[in-house]
């Protein structure tokens, strides 16, 4: 099964296709007080999503990648981080919880 976030968060599985999302804005360039940084992906209504490799579990980068994403949370954003591994294991599961954050966004209870 061929899924990815970026390109609209979409999956080549029947099971999947009720889990389709709008296409995303990718490598969103935001600037916070630490700088420049690029977002992953980012929905119109405010859920981004942070695929994380393996450096970004090396030193610092999960203190830097925290502060990132806190910075977003606080300026209203919704931020999950999905591991690479963890996205091509557990592939239905995290883009499960991709598409129910960015319906609970899209419609909100009331």
């Amino acid at each position: 099964m061929a899924c990815r976030v970026g390109g609209g968060a979409y999956c080549r599985s029947p099971r999947r296709r009720e889990r389709l999302l709008p296409e995303p804005d990718r490598q969103v360039v935001v600037h916070t007080d630490r700088g420049r940084v690029y977002l992953d992906v980012r929905w119109r209504n405010g859920l981004v999503v942070e695929i994380d490799g393996v450096q970004h579990r090396r030193s610092l980068a999960v203190s830097a990648d925290n502060l990132r994403t806190h910075a977003r949370v606080l300026k209203g954003d919704r931020a999950l981080r999905i591991d690479l591994v963890g996205l091509r294991v557990f592939t239905d599961e995290f883009m499960s919880q991709v598409a129910q954050g960015h319906a609970q966004l899209e419609h909100p209870a009331a």
